[in-house]
């Protein structure tokens, strides 16, 4: 019997994603502005796509998980600390050469990160992705993640 194919990589979050949600929120912003609506709603819509955005930006740039590991004893996710917390591989998508990767711990909670050329090479993303086809044919066509918050 074959083992199972083993990688671990550093994982940090990507800036590029960052600057497009910034870009996006910006765009939103704008778009409220020039709406026809009262300056009161404008103000109340603007302060909270902003409130959301900055709130979420925080959340997703300060991610406690600095490693991502995997061997026979399955999926890993290390933070900081080097507390290890074992996972289960949920699904992963494919679209180019963006590589979003999601897990559920023990208690249930769901977890997505996302490879990109900002936060990796190609060749990790390669490797990751013969893992990752390896543990789960079904999956390699690129089965939409469920959509869940993260």
């Amino acid at each position: 019997m074959k083992s199972a194919p083993a990688i671990a990589f550093d994982y940090r979050p990507c800036r590029y994603l960052g600057i497009g949600v910034v870009l996006m929120v910006g765009f939103a912003v704008l778009a409220i502005a020039s709406s026809g609506l009262t300056s009161a709603w404008k103000g109340m819509l603007a302060a909270v796509a902003l409130l959301y955005a900055g709130v979420s930006l925080r959340v997703w740039m300060n991610s406690s998980i600095t490693r991502i590991a995997h061997g026979e004893s399955g999926w890993r996710l290390i933070d900081q600390h080097g507390h290890e917390d074992p996972a289960e591989l949920q699904g992963f998508l494919r679209r180019g050469v963006l590589l979003v990767l999601e897990f559920s711990n023990a208690d249930g909670r769901r977890r997505r990160f996302l490879l990109a050329p900002g936060n990796s090479d190609a060749e990790l993303r390669r490797r990751l992705l013969l893992v990752l086809m390896a543990q789960a044919p079904k999956q390699a066509a690129g089965v939409p993640l469920p959509n869940v918050e993260t």
